[in-house]
């Protein structure tokens, strides 16, 4: 009829308002001074309004034909606010939202019956105030003390809580309105933002501008005709109006249902700058809240591999990654995955990826579960692949990964499991085992004229023959694990020191065998120094199993060769010294002897002279080397003066500041160089399978 009813709370009397003439009236019955007796209402399909139990036990329905109101459906007692507002769903009835009661209250106005239907959601006072039908013909409670919204589904009976925790601040929203986007939007009551919820994607978000946390301030909504939404002042002083199509934080939900819904579509608008720009400038305004970076970090875990792929891409990708809600994803566990591996061989992306690397190191040494989150997923099976193509990298970027906390924290966990320890073990001791058979084995062979073996060491010329034997099959077995990676991964195995050094030793074992299985030393040519080359190799490995497995040892090994690889310049200088003083000492020094030749002369021969200038530097010498052999003894002793004045004080203080200087740096490439190793062997172990997890 074109008229307002309203439903009485506190009144006793049903509220008339006519529009046309602006005239109020009080209908129907009295129902007393009761506080809080219906909270809401709704016109039912045959014309008739049906107010919401609230204090009242039963149904209120008022008749606009006849002006009656009469208490219909069945009595559910006088319990304080049992239900708050009302929705007629798709299939004619009256579907009430649990305030303080348990279950949703459903209404039939067709056999005018009342029925508790659905999941029980709790007994908590003042659940959801109001609710919304959705375009999938869902009912919506709108969160007032809840911290998610309720979804019940009239076709099911079921009730659920889907959404993000929307926290658990009190009487954040009443009511709300279904939107022209699908979505619904509460209304702020305590709340500082408007709520939005997606049915689509079941992210809960809050959007507009932050209208302040005063008490109370609007009550319910309603969608016009012109697209916007009106709620009703309460405490506030002007009526809300909110338009869903003008908020830019909804334009960018929006953006983002459809992302989730097409992943390649995310690629292309960061192929473009303008779109780029435009994302940039839409997700930066989502992560501005937590409920909007969370919406976007739900988005991202839709799509995997390639949001991440084409986030590292965008030409801005630092800026992408500084977003809250990027962040947030990255330290989830979806984030990490199979790509990751993937794209690491890719040397054009390859800087990205080690940025990649930092920043999560970055982000993850925020909080331990971030830190265990990312490790448990790069911990999984199918990562296998993740360490071995590492190995793969340029030694320059291998060691830059090695440095960020995150590749340290994954090598720290990997060697706490108890199969690669063993592993570990079990290879130091099989190369020392094999260095003390060959010790026992060659031993007298340098020490006695007789070349027969003598019975004692037949069998540990046996042991050593095993011991080989199981070297060579763990060398074919890592050589066939690294194949499966890939050949860049098994050309960088082979590359490595540890992959030649261990055929070197083992070649060397197996010639000095055949040599002394023979019987006669000297079949086999220069057999002695076969054996001294095979003993260092073999005792490098023990060393490199030593410096893998403590770091101390380590770090001293690799101290002393950073050191001496940066003495190269002051070696060229002391060897261009050396060979200078050489000569003229030979010049001088001569024609003061017997002959050049002269076996006492120690400046006889360019190697002499050099040896000799050598013994100058240690401080072995003889005065009347300067002097009484020498034609020009002032001349020769002048020589002496300048090369120990310019050899022993001036260089070996250099050399001194050289080693002083470099010392620090030493120690931070040696670290570098230990996690590199560990790396090494790591990826081994996990190439093999005996480094990971199953989850």
């Amino acid at each position: 009829d074109g008229c307002l009813y309203g439903i009485p709370r506190n009144a006793g009397r049903v509220l008339r308002f006519d529009p046309q003439c602006e005239q109020a009236t009080l209908l129907g019955q009295d129902f007393g001074e009761q506080k809080n007796k219906w909270a809401g209402a709704v016109l039912g399909a045959d014309g008739c309004v049906y107010g919401v139990p609230s204090t009242s036990g039963q149904v209120l329905r008022f008749d606009p034909g006849t002006q009656v109101a009469t208490l219909v459906g069945e009595d559910f007692g006088g319990g304080k606010d049992k239900w708050s507002g009302g929705v007629v769903a798709n299939d004619g009835c009256v579907y009430c939202i649990p305030f303080n009661a348990p279950q949703v209250l459903r209404f039939d106005p067709r056999a005018q019956s009342a029925t508790l239907v659905g999941d029980e959601v709790g007994a908590e006072a003042d659940k959801w105030s109001r609710g919304v039908l959705g375009n999938d013909g869902c009912i919506y409670g709108i969160p007032y003390n809840a911290n998610r919204v309720l979804r019940f589904d009239p076709a099911t009976q079921r009730a659920t809580l889907v959404g993000d925790d929307l926290g658990a601040g009190v009487r954040k929203w009443d009511g709300g309105a279904l939107a022209d986007d699908g979505c619904l939007y509460g209304t702020p009551w305590n709340a500082g933002w408007i709520l939005r919820f997606d049915p689509m994607t079941e992210s809960a978000t809050l959007v507009g501008e932050d209208l302040g946390n005063a008490g109370g301030k609007w009550s319910a909504g309603v969608l016009a005709h012109d697209g916007f939404m009106y709620s009703t002042p309460r405490n506030g002083s002007h009526v809300l109006r909110f338009n869903p199509l003008k908020c830019k934080a909804c334009q960018a939900l929006q953006c983002l249902d459809k992302l989730a819904k097409d992943p390649p579509l995310l690629r292309r608008a960061m192929e473009d700058s303008h779109f780029e720009a435009m994302l940039l400038d839409q997700w930066r305004g989502l992560s501005a809240t937590d409920y909007g970076a969370d919406a976007l970090a739900t988005t991202l875990r839709m799509q995997h591999a390639a949001c991440i792929d084409a986030i590292l891409d965008a030409a801005h990708s630092s800026e992408f990654l500084a977003l809250r809600g990027v962040s947030k994803f990255l330290l989830q566990r979806e984030s990490v995955g199979t790509w990751l591996p993937e794209r690491m061989m890719d040397r054009s992306k390859l800087s990205a990826t080690i940025r990649y690397f930092a920043i999560i190191s970055q982000l993850a040494s925020s909080g331990p579960n971030s830190f265990h989150a990312i490790l448990d997923s790069m911990m999984a099976p199918a990562m296998r692949p993740l360490l071995c193509k590492m190995l793969a990298l340029p030694k320059a970027a291998q060691e830059t990964l090695v440095d960020t906390p995150i590749v340290k924290a994954l090598l720290h966990r990997k060697e706490r499991i108890a199969s690669l320890r063993a592993a570990l073990i079990l290879d130091g001791m099989l190369w020392a085992a094999l260095l003390a058979c060959f010790v026992r084995v060659t031993w007298w062979g340098v020490s006695r004229e007789d070349a027969s073996m003598p019975s004692e060491d037949i069998r540990v010329f046996c042991a050593m023959f095993f011991f080989c034997g199981l070297a060579f099959l763990y060398e074919v077995a890592q050589v066939v694990a690294m194949a499966r990676f890939g050949p860049a991964v098994l050309w960088a195995h082979l590359a490595t020191p540890s992959a030649w050094t261990d055929v070197l030793a083992l070649l060397g074992v197996c010639a000095v065998m055949a040599a002394k299985q023979s019987g006669d030393a000297d079949s086999f040519g220069g057999w002695k120094m076969a054996i001294a080359l095979t003993s260092f190799l073999l005792n490098y490995k023990v060393l490199s199993f030593l410096s893998v497995m403590s770091a101390d040892v380590a770090t001293f090994i690799n101290a002393l060769c950073v050191i001496t690889a940066s003495l190269v310049p002051f070696t060229l200088v002391v060897l261009s010294a050396m060979l200078f003083f050489a000569h003229a000492f030979r010049l001088v020094a001569k024609d003061g002897h017997k002959s050049g030749s002269d076996s006492g002369n120690p400046f006889g021969t360019t190697a002499e002279s050099f040896v000799t200038v050598f013994r100058l530097l240690l401080g072995d010498f003889e005065r009347e080397w300067f002097d009484e052999r020498s034609a020009y003894p002032r001349l020769s002793t002048g020589l002496f003066v300048a090369c120990e004045v310019f050899t022993v004080v001036i260089m070996l203080n250099v050399l001194i500041a050289v080693v002083s200087n470099n010392y620090a740096h030493a120690q931070i490439r040696s670290q570098k160089i230990w996690y590199c190793a560990r790396l090494d062997t790591i990826a081994m172990s996990d190439a093999l399978g005996v480094s990971w997890v199953r989850s």
